[in-house]
């Protein structure tokens, strides 16, 4: 019952108030109307008084043409101008009226609410004092990729420094693909000192002086999922692998290709379009040769695929500039180790940042530098195959033992080859024969064999040293040198080679590892060994005497730089060089003939 007299005693007041309302508005317009009559009123009486005292007058004699004009329809549309210009005027003013009672409206309800509106207006005024006071006393921290920048007054202008910082990098790399890390934390701190406040410029700088890890759009060709190059166009990845699988093709030089049984790739290859660390990308050219060494088996380093410069050196940047190329390394591949490397990579401080939940869309993880490439081709081809021709020995009494002769050179004989060969990275693993045809037969080499008995060797009995040079090497372990059985005479290209004793020359040609060589044969069962070198003075079957020039000091055969090799031998064995030399010793320079 109460509440049912509330709302009626409430109801009763909301009326009242809207009936005042519209009565004082209803006044309002009495008045103007009132008003307007009013002045009708009063203009109209002026205007019969004027007539009257106009009448009282002793009327003037209008003038002819006076006349006409009353009579005119000149006069009657001047009056209606007149009428209308009046009018105009008269509804000017009653807007005039409503407006100005329409403010003495406002007036009253500002004065009836004035304490409200007090009130808004002095909490508006302590608002905006107060935000004044904030923004002069507060500013902003900003924490950029774990880097303090600073304080700026307005993260506004901290955001103006990133856009500057990419419009320089695509001027400095001639690039609108330049990518960088843009993690950013703000806090609100006390300003104590507004001299450390950073504007636009000071906010660029502090962003350049952080390591600056940079991307750009790059192309990465994955073989079985595993990341093996990085190129700067998915076109050029699409090229280098055309490239490798036809030269991974293989063949037989000069040979005709009569069908392609197989060709196929053992791995998934695919190109994926990723962000990579500016610089990264690799030629066209030097991914085909790495592609090719991997799957060759060759121990190749992957760094030649990556930037060898920090990535302030591909650039016009200036030299405060802190840019580097993005990487990230673990041994640990998997999602974890990768995630939790991407956090707290370059001084990121644990931030988690966009490379650590959009890891999908960068290259980042170390090359391999395993072979992964396997292309198996089979093919079936028709070439030419040289047949080797043999050798016929004819015993010839005119030249000595031990030497022999070409009378007539072999011929290669040729046939006609048609086989399927399997080719795995271009290397052959089987070959299966179908058919031989034989084109030209082989023609074999006649070699004279010596039969004529060397002459007598006569000696002095006593050895001397064959050249002039310093001892390099006279007893070396696991070698021919071992226990000063051999020596190494160190000098420059073309020294005399002297005999070391007299005796018969018995070999003057090619020797294996020992190049060049000279043996000759002394009495007694000696012989004397002289490797290496350059050039010959003397013949198989020349006597010589001891000192006698036979060859010229060289490094021919298995040798480091000009030497002679010497060794003594009894009964072909080699003998200890102390015994006859008792001055040798590695660094020691000697004098031929001593």
């Amino acid at each position: 019952m109460d509440l049912k007299f509330q709302l009626q005693i409430d109801e009763e007041s909301r009326l009242d108030k809207m009936c005042s309302r519209l009565r004082r508005k209803q006044n309002r317009n009495h008045i103007v109307e009132d008003l307007i009559e009013v002045r009708k009123a009063k203009k109209k009486a002026l205007l019969d008084r004027k007539n009257y005292y106009e009448y009282q007058k002793v009327p003037a004699k209008k003038s002819k043409l006076f006349r006409k004009y009353l009579d005119s329809k000149l006069r009657k549309k001047l009056e209606k101008a007149v009428y209308a210009v009046k009018r105009k005027i008269f509804s000017y003013e009653s807007v005039y009226l409503h407006i100005y009672y329409g403010f003495l409206d406002i007036v009253d309800k500002v004065l009836i609410r004035k304490r409200q509106i007090i009130a808004v207006c002095s909490i508006l005024v302590l608002a905006l004092g107060a935000k004044f006071a904030y923004s002069k006393l507060f500013g902003c921290e900003v924490i950029f990729n774990g880097y303090n920048i600073g304080v700026v007054d307005d993260i506004n202008d901290f955001y103006e420094a990133v856009d500057n910082v990419n419009n320089n990098l695509a001027e400095w790399y001639g690039s609108n693909d330049i990518q960088f890390e843009q993690t950013v934390s703000l806090r609100s701190v006390f300003i104590s000192d507004r001299s450390s406040v950073l504007d636009i410029e000071d906010c660029e700088r502090k962003i350049l002086s952080c390591e600056l890890p940079l991307f750009t759009k790059g192309a990465v060709i994955l073989i079985d999922g595993v990341e093996t190059v990085r190129l700067a166009t998915v076109d050029e990845a699409n090229a280098a692998i055309e490239q490798v699988t036809e030269l991974y093709v293989g063949g037989v030089e000069n040979a005709e290709v009569l069908e392609v049984i197989e060709s196929n790739v053992d791995q998934e290859i695919i190109v994926e379009e990723k962000l990579i660390s500016v610089g990264s990308a690799c030629s066209l050219d030097t991914a085909v040769n790495y592609l090719l060494s991997l799957s060759a088996g060759e121990s190749v380093d992957s760094s030649m695929l990556t930037a060898s410069a920090d990535a302030a050196s591909f650039a016009g940047a200036p030299a405060s500039a802190n840019l580097k190329t993005a990487s990230v390394v673990t041994q640990d591949n998997s999602p974890d180790a990768l995630e939790q490397a991407l956090t707290t990579n370059n001084g990121n401080l644990g931030l988690v940042t966009a490379l650590s939940f959009r890891s999908d869309d960068y290259s980042l993880t170390p090359l391999t530098s395993n072979p992964v490439l396997t292309i198996t081709s089979v093919r079936e081809v028709k070439f030419k195959e040289n047949i080797a021709y043999g050798v016929t020995y004819q015993d010839d009494p005119d030249i000595y033992i031990g030497t022999t002769e070409e009378i007539s050179a072999g011929v290669y004989g040729t046939k006609e080859v048609t086989a399927i060969i399997t080719y795995v990275n271009g290397k052959e693993t089987q070959r299966q024969i179908i058919s031989e045809t034989v084109v030209s037969e082989p023609v074999d080499q006649v070699i004279a064999r010596g039969t004529k008995i060397l002459p007598p060797a006569v000696s002095t009995g006593t050895f001397v040293m064959p050249t002039s040079g310093l001892i390099t090497d006279l007893d070396r372990p696991g070698s021919s040198h071992s226990g000063c059985m051999a020596v190494d005479i160190a000098n420059s290209l073309g020294t005399y080679i002297y005999a070391s004793d007299s005796g018969v020359v018995t070999m003057a040609s090619w020797w294996g590892s020992y190049g060049n060589s000279i043996v000759i044969e002394h009495e007694g069962g000696y012989s004397t060994v002289y490797g290496h070198l350059n050039g010959f003075n003397v013949s198989v079957g020349q006597q010589v005497t001891q000192g006698q020039v036979i060859g010229y000091m060289g490094s021919t055969g298995y040798s480091t730089g000009s030497h002679l090799h010497f060794e003594i031998r009894y009964n072909d064995v080699r003998q200890y060089l102390p015994n006859y030399f008792a001055y040798l010793a590695e660094g020691v320079y000697v004098t031929a003939l001593q």
